[in-house]
């Protein structure tokens, strides 16, 4: 059964090209898929953890940048 897949991974790979063999876009998912059209993820599911993960960073940046703009208002009417 082992030698069926390697088998068939050679098989994969030469039909594909190794240029289209890429591993996946989010950091901790090591997966390899073979790329076709715009793909940088292995599956839905990566692609939608790295979505959610980039959109957290950014509601945590922006809570910040409100946190030091209400910071600096209520520090210049203190003066």
């Amino acid at each position: 059964m082992r030698d069926i897949a390697i088998l068939q991974l050679v098989l994969l790979v030469d039909h594909v090209g190794l240029g289209n063999v890429r591993r996946c876009g989010v950091g901790d998912c090591h997966h390899l898929f073979v790329k076709t059209y715009r793909r940088e993820f292995c599956s839905v599911r990566c692609q939608a953890r790295d979505y959610k993960r980039k959109l957290r960073q950014r509601m945590r940046e922006q809570q910040e940048q409100q946190t030091r703009a209400r910071r600096r208002r209520n520090t210049k009417g203190t003066r």
